[in-house]
């Protein structure tokens, strides 16, 4: 997969929206100890990329979040 392909944006908005939505949620929607067992397990899953790689991960993050950001803040008003 490269930096060009449509995959890139779709995958790194849902990992960034999933990971926003355990971190946000409550205990009675997700069990607090799965909700961290995941987010430790994408974090290390990114930590085991290369630096390249995570580098180009931020740099998509940083071009997706402002829009995902609004639309993320609208859902939990």
């Amino acid at each position: 997969m490269t930096d060009r392909d449509p995959l890139v944006p779709a995958l790194t908005g849902m990992l960034v929206d999933v990971v926003w939505w355990l971190e946000s949620c409550g205990d009675e929607e997700v069990d607090p100890d799965s909700a961290v067992k995941i987010m430790e397990s994408v974090g290390g899953e990114l930590l085991r990329l290369p630096s390249g790689q995570r580098e180009r991960l931020l740099r998509r993050y940083s071009r997706t979040w402002p829009k995902r950001s609004k639309t993320l803040r609208g859902a939990t008003s």
